[in-house]
């Protein structure tokens, strides 16, 4: 157990929330739910839901990063693994602010090509079956991911209010789809920038509460003497864990569609290179909670970490507001991957397969018919998964991802015209096939990710003929 030198264990208050907390929680929903409806206002085509008419601001693209990437696993997540595993709950945000790093390599070349969807480029390059075949594999690991901030809001809720699970689900589904329905892209956006501040400044008091109370420095320092250190669980699944990170994040949709949202190319670097920086503070001050929950309070359920630190720690209207943040956050990550899931089915399969839809407003609507069947499905699968891990949820999911689309976004973007269908179908689905069979059958000293990387680039690498076509894009 981490604890403090004479510092004696507490009890626990058993502190609930009262009227006033909820009254708070209430209002700060209600308040940020209102800027995102009222943000979509006007929002009559297709392309400004999801591409947020291309005018977006540096402050509002690092708001659609950070809104989607500092959810549940990057708070409450990081918080239970914090308790359970110590400092190696930071190699979640150390992978995300790498991953805004690969997104600058990535994403820009990717709002240059014109394309609005990772499928609609793969679909170019490499034929519509290819397209087809990523949009259906990634489906699932954006799936996982929608399930995952479920998962967390489930527990926030079910701990703070003892609502059933499907009541949380019916709850999530409802505030993720007023979350974005009416504002795509744009109310992501705002939204997302709103949260990331008021959330900054609830990490921040939180720090600072803390390092009066027990001295961050020797929350880490008993942390690594108790063995709990960065490479806790083993260095090859730490920072096998972080690296897939880094390549879901630097293949998935929903960031694609952050960067394809700024004004220009400038906008958008300067954007990710801001997000890569704010984000390793929010998986320092979520470990903080994590390690401080555990030295006083080691027998608590450790998925109760963050909001039991908040409910017992913060006057009751910011204990509601910093509650109502945390629910935001998951609600931010979940809509903001229903929102690139449904651009996907929607460009990918449907307009494929149904091409009698040449009006804006019926893409618009099939567009936000799908978004709401992506978070139905999420809670669906929230319903089937049981307990899990936060962050086993967010790992699997960004690991999933990045083992289908990193060699056919790669080489859609900086070789084309190089590879055949059939090779970049291989390395969309052997590395997958091998990453998941070694997930679920073995247990390896380190992430399978290393494996199904080095699978993707060996399939990058291998001798090709000469080119073998040009793009029509070219």
């Amino acid at each position: 157990m981490i604890e403090y030198r004479g510092r004696k264990e507490r009890k626990r208050t058993g502190m609930k929330p009262g009227i006033i907390h909820i009254l708070s929680a209430a209002g700060t929903l209600i308040f940020l739910l209102y800027w995102g409806v009222r943000s979509g206002k006007g929002m009559k085509d297709a392309s400004a839901f999801q591409r947020g008419s291309q005018q977006a601001s540096v402050l509002l693209v690092i708001g659609a990063v950070l809104g989607t990437m500092i959810g549940g696993a990057a708070t409450i997540g990081t918080a239970q693994m914090a308790f359970t595993n110590g400092l190696s709950a930071l190699w979640f945000s150390i992978g995300s602010a790498v991953g805004c790093l690969f997104l600058v390599v990535v994403g820009i070349p990717f709002r240059q090509s014109g394309w609005i969807s990772v499928p609609a480029l793969i679909k170019h390059e490499y034929g519509e079956k290819l397209g087809v075949l990523s949009t259906t594999l990634t489906a699932l690991g954006m799936l996982i991911n929608i399930a995952a901030q479920m998962v967390a809001a489930a527990a926030l809720l079910g701990s703070l209010f003892h609502l059933p699970v499907y009541w949380s689900v019916i709850l999530c589904i409802l505030s993720m789809s007023a979350y974005v329905l009416f504002g795509g892209l744009r109310g992501a956006g705002i939204l997302g920038m709103l949260k990331t501040v008021f959330l900054y400044v609830a990490l921040i008091i939180s720090s600072i509460i803390i390092f009066r109370q027990a001295g961050a420095d020797r929350l880490f320092r008993n942390a690594i003497e108790a063995g709990m250190g960065i490479f806790h669980r083993g260095i090859g699944i730490d920072v096998g864990a972080a690296l897939g990170a880094v390549l879901g994040f630097g293949t998935t949709q929903a960031y694609f569609q952050s960067i394809i949202s700024a004004k220009d190319d400038k906008t958008a670097r300067k954007a990710l290179y801001f997000s890569a920086i704010l984000l390793p503070p929010v998986g320092i001050f979520s470990t903080q909670i994590g390690l401080y929950m555990k030295s006083i309070y080691p027998n608590l359920p450790p998925g109760h970490a963050f909001s039991t630190f908040v409910l017992e720690h913060f006057p009751a209207v910011p204990a509601g507001m910093t509650i109502a943040l945390l629910f935001f956050a998951l609600l931010g990550t979940g809509s903001g991957m229903a929102l690139g899931l449904s651009t996907n089915l929607t460009h990918d399969l449907y307009l494929s397969y149904f091409k009698r839809s040449e009006k804006e407003g019926n893409t618009l609507a099939v567009n936000r018919f799908m978004l709401l069947l992506s978070l139905i499905l999420g809670g669906v699968l929230t319903l089937l998964s049981g307990q899990t891990s936060i962050l086993a949820w967010g790992f699997l999911s960004l690991g999933l991802r990045g083992m289908v689309l990193f060699a056919p976004v790669i080489g859609a973007l900086f070789f084309r015209g190089k590879y055949t269908a059939g090779r970049m179908a291989l390395a969309a689905t052997l590395p997958l096939t091998v990453y998941l069979v070694c997930k679920m059958f073995f247990a390896l000293a380190f992430d399978p990710v290393f494996i199904g990387l080095g699978l993707s680039i060996t399939l990058l690498l291998l001798p090709t003929n000469q080119k073998i076509r040009r793009s029509t894009r070219e």
